[in-house]
């Protein structure tokens, strides 16, 4: 999942660009939380979720109640100038 700054223009494709401080706030975030992710591309602002082959049906709902959280304090953070 790629992390843009949907504040800025679009570029002749139509994508936003990268938004890399953002991605790494919430990589920070989730691992606070318990949750590793692994963060790559080409502007390091994609979001990869790396769980076991065996991942339950409710450990992948836990997963996106963390990243959730993450996202929403990740993007009120860098709205009032933290991190």
């Amino acid at each position: 999942m790629e992390i843009v700054d949907d504040r800025q223009p679009v570029d002749q494709l139509g994508h936003h660009p990268a938004h890399k401080q953002r991605a790494s706030r919430i990589q920070q975030e989730c691992l606070k939380r318990g949750l590793i992710l692994e963060v790559g591309g080409r502007h390091s602002a994609v979001m990869r979720f790396l769980p076991p082959l065996i991942v339950t049906e409710r450990q992948i709902d836990g997963i996106f109640l963390i990243f959730n959280e993450a996202v929403h304090v990740a993007y009120v953070g860098l709205q009032h100038g933290h991190g």
